[in-house]
């Protein structure tokens, strides 16, 4: 049994402590317009889906939509 509020002893067995890095990547309704609240609140990336490229778009909206995600 880990005790996860025993940090010290954590840190010192790097095997471990790695099995217990987290990642939040918030999915779901992500756009550039909601970004700064996440990234605001810890968040290490993000899932993207429809809000950067859907069916039937061309190459440059793609692009032009990745554009806005990366100024965001």
């Amino acid at each position: 049994m880990i005790n996860l509020l025993a940090a010290d002893r954590l840190m010192d067995s790097p095997r471990t402590y790695g099995a217990f890095l987290l990642w939040l990547l918030p999915v779901g309704g992500i756009t550039p317009q909601t970004m700064a609240p996440h990234c605001a609140a810890g968040a290490d990336g993000f899932g993207l889906g429809r809000a950067l490229c859907m069916p039937g778009q061309s190459v440059a909206q793609v692009a032009a939509q990745a554009r806005s995600f990366r100024i965001a």
